[in-house]
């Protein structure tokens, strides 16, 4: 691992407005899982609004078609500019693989990938691997997918200078740990969504570090507190009381997915500021920053000090044999609280000020244990092993 990378220093408060506006993706392809609803579908139309020929990875083609068509109407782009192709089952390894060797073969160069889908609240079950289910969909499949993909994704960083994949993080990644690869992937309780969430992290920024020198940017993004059909599997979450209130102090998808799309555009827009002679960030921190920071994004109140730099990082009892202080479990819940408070506060501070407080995007530290280059390393692995990879030598041969 020759690339040097490093965590961002300070945060980053970007004009997303900005970014949004002057980054056009015309000829660039992408592709976003889980798009069938919810952030999936704002964000594809997002980029299919800036230019880009969007693919959609989803379950249901026939649904995929309706959506693809649904999003060519609203933003009068041209037809065939969103497209379905084979089914992608993240809970299924077989399914993953054959899915990359479809877009593979259809599609050289890949410069953008947004692993979003995701699922929680679902019965207790494992892959035929002896996999729990949420660390499938949520972690194993996304970045199984996504080294399945390399071939693509680095022409498309050859071709025009950088290529992109983002990972659909969460807020709960800062309070979890993964002690053991191995049980975080075979372990129900270990392989919790708040884990996954954590996971993506981790091997974003893996991903970085092995594809970063070769231009490729990658990283991992909160898209905070959203109002969408995940709460649909959890009994209370889906009854009639809860419904309401989070339909009323949690963001709708449209809203929320600003900043996943900003994670999406920031390396375009920087390599546009480059060609310009401007700096690579608009921060003045240059090129060679921009290229080597580790990046998570949050918005809002989840990017503010009290939730990203707050969050207590934790030690698994387990593993190390020392419990934790006192002083540690009064921090751990203060920030708890203070972090519900603030998943039903942004929306509305947000929607009542018209985006004036809580509207902007910001490059954060993530979670301490996100920087754990050793797990990282192990995930990367499990996630190339998973997507058909074989090392031999200092290769990785499709096996």
């Amino acid at each position: 691992m020759a690339f040097t990378v490093h965590p961002p220093t300070h945060t980053r408060w970007l004009s997303d407005a900005d970014i949004h506006a002057s980054t056009d993706l015309t000829g660039k392809t992408a592709l976003v899982t889980g798009a069938t609803s919810g952030l999936g579908r704002s964000c594809a139309a997002a980029l299919a609004r800036r230019g880009a020929r969007v693919m959609l990875g989803v379950r249901n083609v026939e649904a995929g078609a309706r959506i693809a068509a649904a999003i060519e109407a609203e933003t009068g782009c041209a037809p065939g500019t969103v497209t379905v192709g084979l089914p992608l089952d993240l809970a299924s390894n077989e399914s993953v693989r054959s899915f990359a060797k479809d877009v593979v073969g259809k599609c050289p160069r890949l410069d953008l990938l947004v692993n979003n889908a995701g699922v929680n609240f679902v019965p207790k079950a494992f892959t035929p691997e002896g996999v729990g289910v949420i660390a499938q969909v949520n972690f194993l499949g996304p970045a199984a997918l996504t080294r399945a993909l390399e071939a693509p994704i680095l022409a498309a960083a050859a071709h025009a200078g950088v290529a992109n994949v983002v990972h659909v993080s969460s807020v709960t990644h800062r309070y979890a740990s993964i002690p053991s690869v191995a049980r975080f992937l075979t372990q129900w309780d270990a392989g919790s969504y708040a884990a996954t969430k954590l996971a993506n992290v981790l091997f974003a920024y893996e991903c970085h570090r092995r594809w970063g020198a070769q231009g490729v940017r990658s990283a991992a993004v909160d898209p905070g507190a959203i109002y969408s059909n995940l709460w649909d599997n959890d009994r209370v979450f889906s009854s009639p009381p809860m419904r309401a209130i989070l339909g009323l102090t949690y963001a709708p998808p449209e809203d929320g997915v600003a900043a996943v799309v900003t994670a999406s555009l920031a390396p375009f827009h920087e390599a546009t500021k480059r060609k310009g002679g401007r700096d690579g960030d608009g921060d003045g921190d240059g090129d060679g920053d921009a290229a080597t920071r580790l990046r998570f994004y949050a918005r809002g109140l989840f990017a503010s000090r009290l939730v990203a730099g707050c969050a207590p990082g934790l030690r698994d009892e387990l593993n190390d044999g020392v419990a934790q202080s006192a002083s540690w479990h009064l921090n751990y819940y203060a920030w708890g609280i203070a972090t519900l408070a603030v998943s039903m506060l942004d929306w509305p501070v947000r929607a009542c000020s018209r985006g004036r407080f809580a509207g902007r995007t910001a490059e954060v530290r993530s979670s301490p244990a996100s920087y754990d280059e050793a797990t990282a390393c192990e995930l990367w692995e499990k996630a190339g092993a998973a997507a058909g990879r074989v090392a031999r030598g200092k290769e990785m041969l499709v096996g």
